[in-house]
């Protein structure tokens, strides 16, 4: 098949929707699928180029119409991205198109309805009906767009979009999927490790600096902790926003009050490569938000056999069976999570045993070739439908 995702964010972004969307395309492509990626430009990224087999090509053009002067700028918004679009796919045959966010579904309608092909849609947004317009919002996406299927990658998602009005057989549950082979068991890099070797027990936390991904309540944790267990060290993986960059200095200026420069590490350079090698050097590895749509740093980190511990709320509680798999502890509670960290730092085998009970988690119900299985079926049973499967 022929299948263009739109994605307003992509590699070398890194994030739930840009991970989902890399590891889906190129699953697909390995199952002898043509993968075209239509994303927004990116300083430093290239035009177009190929990304894990899939053409990927970046649309800038429409911000020039959008800003040029003799055009009118309201007509502009609403139509200069899809006919960008449209020039883009140019002559090529798409089978289905794949929205991976809201925005992109509006912009998705008026390409599958061009081409006459089934729409498919993922979302990632984890609080719409919030935003400004927010139910109007909701409703036109799930109402009233000429979506054919959602696919909720979490009950999370699925229970979202039926509150929105969805027709509950306009929505698939399926699990996001972690790449096994790429996220794998494996030795520790001694350069995640640092010169602290066996005495250190390095605490990973994927996230990025967003408030709602309890970051603050973290590094008080970590504060706590470390009075009981001094060889803990914790490394924040992932990168601010232009929204979120005053949030990254509060969390600077609270690592400075509480003591913990060189013990509390941000790294914004990482990227999607670095991440199997960084959850093998870990320890434990935590995800302390207080709202998540499923948890997928903590999958890639359970594929990888390490320890997890998540905070108890929806989404997360989807990924972790406490006490089997892995840690759940209150939300928000410093005290809570300093006490799990606390306990797994002063034992190994049970790190170990979670380790290897997270692993056999991931591999029943998160693996990659499950959700590229059951995704390629939803794309054929659609195009069967239309009468028109290749």
């Amino acid at each position: 098949m022929n299948v263009l995702l739109l994605c307003s964010s992509f590699h070398p972004t890194v994030g739930g929707a840009e991970t989902y969307a890399r590891t889906l395309a190129g699953g697909l492509v390995a199952r002898g699928h043509r993968m075209l990626v239509l994303t927004d430009a990116v300083a430093g990224a290239p035009d177009r180029e190929v990304v894990d087999g899939a053409e990927v090509v970046r649309l800038w053009a429409y911000l020039r119409a959008i800003a040029a002067p003799d055009l009118i700028r309201w007509e502009q918004m609403q139509f200069a991205l899809v006919g960008e679009a449209a020039a883009a796919i140019g002559q090529g045959a798409v089978d289905v198109v794949h929205a991976n966010s809201q925005e992109c579904a509006v912009t998705g309608s008026m390409l599958a309805l061009e081409f006459g092909v089934p729409l498919v849609c993922t979302f990632h947004e984890q609080a719409p009906e919030q935003a400004p317009v927010g139910a109007g919002r909701m409703a036109l996406v799930h109402r009233y767009l000429p979506i054919d299927r959602v696919l909720a990658g979490s009950e999370f998602y699925r229970a979202k979009a039926l509150a929105a009005g969805i027709e509950p057989t306009r929505v698939s549950l399926v699990y996001h999927g972690v790449d096994g082979q790429r996220f794998s068991p494996g030795p520790a890099d001694p350069a995640f490790r640092g010169a602290g070797g066996e005495e250190t027990i390095l605490v990973v936390c994927a996230a990025r600096i967003s408030l709602r991904k309890g970051l603050d309540t973290l590094i008080r944790a970590v504060a706590v902790a470390s009075q009981r267990a001094p060889g803990i060290r914790l490394v924040i993986a992932g990168r601010a926003t232009s929204g979120s960059e005053a949030l990254r200095a509060e969390l600077l200026r609270l690592r400075a009050d509480l003591g913990l420069d060189g013990r509390v590490d941000f790294d914004e350079s990482l990227t999607l490569a670095d991440m199997p090698a960084l959850y093998r050097s870990a320890d434990i590895v935590v995800q302390p938000s207080t709202a998540e749509g499923l948890g997928l740093a903590l999958i890639e980190a359970m594929a990888c056999e390490r320890a997890v511990i998540g905070s108890d709320i929806p989404g997360i509680v989807e990924v972790i069976e406490d006490g089997i798999d892995g840690v759940l502890v209150e939300p928000s509670s410093v005290e809570a999570l300093a006490k799990a960290l606390v306990a797994l730092a002063a034992d190994p085998v049970r790190r170990a045993e979670l380790g290897r009970n997270a692993r056999t988690t991931f591999t029943r119900r998160f693996d990659l070739e499950r959700a590229i299985d059951e995704t390629e079926r939803i794309y054929r049973a659609l195009r069967e439908d239309r009468g028109t499967a290749t």
